[in-house]
């Protein structure tokens, strides 16, 4: 998990006491995932609960106080991090969890349940020590991606149609990527991949092995390339400009509309923006006091209408966006102008001509 986000997120108050969820959830890990059997070491932050699935011969410990001393690292690591982990230890043969709560909800809505919350977590923690490559893959992108893909499919799995994860999350990992420029928790592409199999797949009939298996190859093609991510992240330079110079985020949103609706063949550049803007578009995005968002007046009246348009039309035409379709008449394009923050930095004169 990220502590670090820019998006307005609800607060979350954590529930307040988490043993009886945490010790179902890892007895249920160890049955679903027999190579975690005697190998898994679950610590609970703010109860001071550790659940160990330890036996002998199946990892190196050799005493308690071993075990110990690792829990009482790995609490280290997460309070100073502020944040959940999951980490591998191969010289031992073990796998390790710490939870404790983010301050805002990452993965749920304001209105929905702590236990909601809680759970996506630990199943993104989860997802990295079972997902083939969620942990050791050398790409930071891929391993998040894998994780988050697992939470998401496991909150489905958990909640249903209640769910709101794939919106939730998926927002937010786009917001924070165009906001930071940081590809390391852009995971949006394969969230937003899960949306479009949910009519075709019956999640809640799959087995543990099935949704790991599901995770890693939606992460396996849905995690972005390099040039890709940054491509797309100079693209957005100026919307973090316009961020940092002016400290208002309509200003900021105004020029990440520019960005995404600048040209007619930008595929990822419009894919990503429009992404983070729909929720600002639709009022559905409320500042820490609960006060909706509003983009108002002609200039977002206009941009809901060419982005409702061009939405549509990445819908039906998908990866041959902005191509040139059989049978359809060729159209006359005018160039769009956008406004850059002043003084003009002169790396981003052609950045037009390489958005994707």
């Amino acid at each position: 998990m990220t502590l670090k986000s820019n998006a307005p997120l609800p607060d979350f108050p954590a529930p307040k006491s988490l043993r009886e969820i945490f010790n179902r959830e890892v007895h249920k890990a160890v049955e679903d995932f027999p190579e975690l059997k005697g190998r898994f070491l679950f610590i609970n932050l703010p109860d001071q609960q550790t659940v160990a699935s330890i036996e002998p011969g199946r990892t190196a410990i050799r005493s308690q106080g071993q075990l110990q001393q690792i829990a009482d690292d790995v609490s280290e690591r997460a309070a100073q991090a502020r944040s959940s982990l999951a980490s591998k230890i191969p010289q031992l043969d073990l796998n390790v969890m710490a939870y404790t709560p983010l301050p805002f909800k990452m993965f749920t809505g304001k209105d929905q349940s702590n236990e909601m919350e809680t759970m996506a977590v630990f199943d993104h923690e989860l997802g990295h020590l079972v997902v083939g490559g969620a942990f050791f893959s050398k790409d930071a992108c891929y391993r998040e991606t894998a994780a988050d893909a697992y939470a998401v499919i496991r909150h489905i799995q958990r909640y249903g149609d209640d769910s709101k994860a794939i919106e939730k999350a998926g927002w937010r990992r786009a917001f924070d990527f165009v906001m930071s420029g940081d590809r390391g928790h852009f995971t949006t592409l394969a969230i937003d991949e899960i949306a479009t199999l949910r009519d075709k797949l019956d999640i809640t009939a799959m087995t543990p092995d099935q949704t790991i298996k599901l995770a890693q190859r939606i992460a396996l093609e849905h995690t972005p390339h390099f040039d890709a991510t940054d491509t797309v992240s100079a693209a957005f330079r100026p919307v973090r400009q316009a961020m940092q110079g002016s400290g208002d985020i309509d200003v900021a949103l105004k020029m990440l509309a520019d960005i995404a609706l600048a040209s007619d063949n930008a595929y990822y550049t419009f894919k990503i923006g429009s992404r983070v803007l729909k929720p600002f578009l639709n009022g559905e995005v409320r500042s820490a006091d609960g006060t909706p968002y509003k983009l108002e007046g002609q200039y977002w009246d206009n941009v809901r209408a060419e982005m409702a348009g061009k939405t549509q039309q990445l819908k039906e035409d998908g990866i041959l966006f902005g191509m040139p379709l059989k049978g359809q008449p060729a159209e006359e394009k005018t160039a769009k102008v956008i406004p850059f923050p002043k003084p003009a930095d002169p790396r981003f004169e052609q950045f037009k001509k390489k958005l994707l």
